[in-house]
C-alpha cells in the first residue's frame, strides 16, 4: 500500500469490491436448496415397501438407500457452500468498516499537513493507517481464497447435473473463474462414498445411522484421491455425526422472521442447550475468525432474540413436533459452541467475546474453556 492509493474521495468500497448483501442472498438461496434436499431425504426415509420381498424388492431398497444417502451428502454440501458465502459476506462487511476507519484517519492527517510536506513521506499516523489498511486487504484476500477453496470442494460432491459453482458463476463473484461442472466428480464421489456395505448395529455409543455416517466421512476424508481442501469438510461432518446423538434434535432449521433468512442449527436440546459446532482449533486460526464464529452464533441462534424461531419443516416436526409450542417458538437453553479438544488452547480474546454473550466453549469430553482468572 503506497500513499498515492489513498486520496480525497477514496472509499472502502473502491478498495474492497463485492456486495455483502448479494453474497448473503446467494447464501440464503443455497441454504434453501439444502433444506429441500434434506426434506427429500427425510421423506425417502419414511418409505416402507411393506411385505414386498425378493430380488426386485432388495434392489429397490438398495437403490432407495443410495439415493437417500446421496441427497444427504448433497444437502450437507449446499449447507457448507452457504456457510462459506455467509462467512465471506461477514468478512467483507467488517473489512469495509475497518478500511474506512483507516482511510478517514489517513485523510484527516493529510488535511492537517502543509502543502509542501508531501515530499517528506507519510507521517507516523499515515503509516499506521496504511499498515492497518494493508492488513485488512490481506484478510479479505485470505477469505476469498478460503471461500473459493470451499466452493471447489463443494463442487466435488455437488448433486449430479447441478453444481454450486455453476449456479454461482457470475461476474460479481471473485471466484467465478474457478467454476466447473461437477457431474463426473459427483459420480466418482458417489462410488467411493456409497460403494461399500452399509453400517451395522450401534457401536461406541452411536446410533446405527450415526455410526454409518461417521464411517462414511472417515472413508471420504482418508481416501488418497480426496483433494486436501476437501478433507476438512468431511472431518467437520464426521465431527457432527460423532456428537449428534448426545442431544434431542439435530440439524434444526431456524427462521429469522425479520430478514427472512433461514439457518440450520447443529444440535438442540430444548430448555438445556443450543449447540453450534465447528471442527477447528481456535488457537491455530486468526483471532478475528474465532470471534466471528461467536458472533455468527449470536446472530443465528440466540435464544434471547425473539425474531429467531424454529421453522415448521418435516425434519423439525419429526424431532420436536411432540413438544407443545416448539415449532414456531423461540429457542431455549444455554448457548454452547462445541469444538474438538483444543490442543493449543483458546485465545483469551475469543473467550472474552464468548463470555460477553454468555456462550460456553466446550469440547465433547465436557471441558469448558474459560478466561484466565
Amino acid at each position: 500500500m503506497t500513499t498515492f492509493q489513498i486520496g480525497f474521495g477514496t472509499s472502502a468500497a473502491d478498495l474492497i469490491p463485492g456486495e455483502p448483501a448479494a453474497l448473503q442472498s446467494d447464501a440464503a438461496h443455497t441454504r434453501s436448496v439444502a433444506q429441500s434436499l434434506d426434506e427429500a431425504a427425510t421423506e425417502l426415509g419414511r418409505v416402507d415397501i411393506g411385505p414386498w420381498e425378493g430380488q426386485a424388492a432388495d434392489g429397490f431398497s438398495g437403490a432407495l438407500a443410495t439415493l437417500r444417502a446421496r441427497l444427504i451428502v448433497a444437502s450437507d454440501t449446499f449447507t457448507a457452500a452457504a456457510d462459506a458465502l455467509d462467512r465471506h459476506a461477514s468478512v467483507l462487511a467488517e473489512a469495509r468498516e475497518r478500511a474506512q476507519v483507516c482511510i478517514d484517519g489517513y485523510l484527516a492527517e493529510l488535511r492537517c499537513l502543509p502543502d509542501d510536506s508531501a515530499s517528506n513521506g507519510p507521517t507516523p499516523a499515515q503509516s499506521q493507517a496504511m499498515l492497518g489498511l494493508a492488513s485488512t486487504l490481506r484478510a479479505v484476500a485470505d477469505s476469498e481464497q478460503i471461500t473459493a477453496s470451499t466452493l471447489r470442494a463443494c463442487a466435488e460432491v455437488g448433486p449430479s447435473g447441478t453444481s454450486v459453482l455453476d449456479w454461482l458463476r457470475r461476474s460479481d463473484n471473485p471466484w467465478h473463474a474457478d467454476a466447473y461442472t461437477t457431474t463426473e466428480s459427483f459420480q466418482m464421489a458417489s462410488v467411493f462414498a456409497f460403494g461399500g456395505g452399509r453400517g451395522g448395529a450401534s457401536r461406541g455409543g452411536l446410533s446405527a445411522l450415526s455410526a454409518e455416517r461417521v464411517a462414511m466421512y472417515e472413508r471420504l476424508a482418508t481416501r488418497s484421491s480426496t483433494p486436501e481442501w476437501l478433507r476438512p469438510l468431511h472431518r467437520g461432518q464426521q465431527f457432527n455425526w460423532q456428537n449428534y446423538d448426545r442431544y434431542v434434535a439435530r440439524e434444526v432449521w431456524i427462521d429469522n422472521t425479520k430478514s427472512g433468512a433461514r439457518f440450520r442449527l447443529d444440535s438442540y436440546s430444548p430448555d438445556e442447550v443450543v449447540v453450534s459446532r465447528r471442527w477447528t482449533q481456535l488457537g491455530e486460526i486468526t483471532e478475528i475468525s474465532g470471534k466471528r464464529y461467536i458472533d455468527e452464533m449470536v446472530q443465528k441462534y440466540n435464544p434471547w432474540d425473539r425474531s429467531l424461531r424454529i421453522a415448521d419443516t418435516p425434519g423439525n416436526q419429526a424431532q420436536l413436533g411432540s413438544r407443545p409450542g416448539a415449532i414456531g417458538g423461540n429457542l431455549s437453553g444455554d448457548m454452547v459452541f462445541e469444538v474438538p479438544v483444543q490442543t493449543s488452547g483458546v485465545p483469551q480474546s475469543v473467550l472474552r467475546r464468548a463470555d460477553e454473550f454468555d456462550i460456553l466453549i466446550r469440547d465433547p469430553q465436557g471441558t469448558i474453556y474459560r478466561l484466565d482468572p
